[in-house]
C-alpha cells in the first residue's frame, strides 16, 4: 500500500504503522536545480530542522526502514 500525505496529516493516518517509509521533502535543491519544474513556487522548502521535527515514530513500525 502507498500512502501520500503531508506532515500535518501523518498524525491522522488511520493505516497504522509501516515497515518502509520514504520521506521526500520539498528540498531547496529541487527549486534551484530545476527552476520551473516545481509547480507551486509558493510551496515552502524544508530545512534540516523541519525534517528533524517530523514524528517518524508515529508511522514507522519497529523494525522499519526509513529512506530520506
Amino acid at each position: 500500500m502507498i500512502v501520500v500525505c503531508t506532515p500535518c496529516c501523518v498524525i491522522l493516518c488511520p493505516f497504522g504503522r509501516f515497515d518502509v517509509v520514504l520521506i521526500d521533502p520539498p528540498w531547496e535543491e529541487y527549486v534551484r536545480r530545476a527552476p520551473g519544474f516545481v509547480k507551486d513556487q509558493d510551496r515552502e522548502v524544508w530545512g534540516w530542522q523541519q525534517i528533524r521535527d517530523l514524528d517518524i515514530g508515529a508511522v514507522a513500525d519497529d523494525p522499519s526502514f526509513v529512506f530520506l
